[in-house]
This record gives C-alpha cells, structure tokens and sequence, in this order.
C-alpha cells in the first residue's frame, strides 16, 4: 500500500526525474510536479503482483482442477494535483507537466520507480507507460499516470555483492575423530558464503565466474538447487551468468548456454533470509572465484 508521507521518484529512460508525494521530501525537490490524491494516491504498483491461474473444467465433476498459479504484471496508476507552487503559475505548472510526461515516457525502454518506505531502505520497480497521461482540470490541475511492472516483486535500489572462492572439497567435513560434544560436522567454509536477501520475497541472482576454473558448480546449499557447468576457463575469462534469463554469457556477450549440465542444473533464486552459497570446482587455481550480486525483494 502507498504512504503519502514520503517522496516517489519517477525517472524516464532519458534520465528525465519527477517527484511525487504529501511530504516536505518530495516538495523540496527541484523536480517536484505535485502531490499525491490522498484516496487514491497509488494504486496497485506498489501493493503486489497480479495472479495468473492455472486452471481446467470438470464439466461432468461440477467443478474443475487448478495447476500451479504464477505471479504476473504490477499494473497501476499514479493520480494527484499539479501544485508546484502556491500561486500556480501557469508557466510553473506547465513545465511540471511536460516534466511529468518526460519522465513517464517509457516505452521501447524500462523507466523507474523509486520509494524508500518508512523505516525500510530504497525499493524500485521497473515500469512502463500503460496508457497516454491524462491531465484535467483548471486550478489545480489533476494528473493521472498509468504504468505496468513486469517485475513480480519490488527489488532494492543498490545492488549486494559478495565473492565466493572455489573448493573442490567443499561442504561437510565430517565428523571428527575423536567425537566432540556436542556432535557437529563443521563446514570447509573456503567455499562458501552467506548470500542474505533482506527482503520477504525470492530474489534472482546474478554470478561472475572467474578463471582459471574447469567445471564450475554453482550451489544453494540453503534448497539443494546447483547450476552445474562444463566448461573451462583460462586465466583472465569469466563467465556470467543470469538464471532469470537463463543466459550464460563468455566475457559478458559470447552465448556459452551449451556449458549447462542440463539434467543436472535448476536456475534457482536466493529464498528470504540467509542462503550458503557455494562455489565447487573439478580444478581451480590463481585467481579464480565467483561473485555473486543481488537485489533484496519485497512483496
């Protein structure tokens, strides 16, 4: 749900910004077009993802059967007054609203839109322009904008990342002879790292796989899920890789998608909290690691 009580930033694919909210945050900025209706200030983007069912009839049951349901697009729209100023200029308004068109004119391209919610850090979402703006009114002049997210849950601003180096003995070490108590099996940490997504939402990461390293394996020891790769690089080579888009990329542009073990590998995410994220090897040396990147995800 929306709060009026704090600034949302819409900035178009050009780099064009306009500032919206019921706060002296948002009317403080040089980019600021108007206030928020205090009914109907956001509707839907920020509230959640639409549902796509999954469903068939059972005409001769008088019922049916449902499949898995997925989560679909954010669609919604922005509505408020173009108040820039107190004497509403007409000059002030006007470049308000040329400012606001700007800023939403996102079409071949993704335009965004920023909020940072009381007591929580910078979301986003990636949005679109759904239907032409409309501006009504006389003194002051109303202002609605709508837009559609492709993105199923608001992500963080900033990007996370953290290094990962390989192991080819990674994971339990066993337990130990003789016995300690209590009974533990420590971890070859080396191998490892604790990816935390902050968020309440799964989130897709993002990995950068340098070399030299033959036949990397990318685990979520967290669910079981790997990405499994044969392949070999040299000293200097990387490999992205994007499970979202199910790409992986030599050097960032080369299609290297034939590397996955297919039977082996599930693209998976990093689930809420603390994920053990490991990198294992057949060989490695020098400078060989992972970097995986992330963005926390909220509902």
């Amino acid at each position: 749900m929306a709060e009026l009580g704090i600034a949302y930033v819409l900035t178009g694919p050009d780099g064009t910004r306009a500032v919206v909210g019921n706060c002296d945050a948002a009317s403080s900025d040089p980019d600021f077009v108007g206030f928020l209706d205090p009914t109907n200030g956001i509707t839907g983007l920020v509230d959640a993802a639409d549902v796509r069912e999954s469903a068939a009839e059972l005409v001769a049951a008088d019922g049916g059967i449902h499949g898995p349901f997925f989560l679909g697009r954010r669609p919604g729209t922005i509505q408020g007054l173009i108040v820039p100023t107190s004497d509403l200029d007409p000059t002030t308004v006007n470049a308000a609203i040329q400012r606001l068109k700007r800023a939403t004119r996102a079409l071949r391209a993704d335009g965004l839109l920023t909020w940072t919610p009381t007591g929580g850090s910078a979301r986003m979402l990636r949005v679109r322009r759904q239907q032409r703006p409309s501006i009504s009114g006389r003194r002051p002049k109303a202002f609605q904008v709508a837009l559609v997210s492709t993105d199923p849950y608001a992500l963080a601003v900033n990007e996370a990342n953290i290094i990962i180096t390989p192991g080819a003995s990674a994971g339990e070490l066993g337990i130990p002879n003789p016995i300690t108590d209590p009974i533990t099996s420590p971890l070859n940490v080396t191998a490892a790292q604790s990816v935390v997504n902050q968020g309440d939402a799964p989130t897709w990461p993002r990995f950068r796989i340098d070399g030299p390293i033959t036949n990397p394996e990318l685990l979520n020891n967290t669910t079981g899920l790997t990405i499994k790769l044969n392949y070999t690089l040299g000293s200097g080579e990387y490999l992205d890789v994007r499970p979202e888009r199910g790409a992986i990329l030599l050097g960032g542009t080369a299609d290297r998608y034939s590397a996955l073990n297919f039977a082996a590998s599930t693209w998976w995410q990093l689930e809420p909290g603390a994920n053990d994220v490991r990198l294992l090897a057949a060989a490695y040396s020098g400078a060989a690691q992972a970097t995986v990147f992330w963005r926390h995800a909220w509902e």
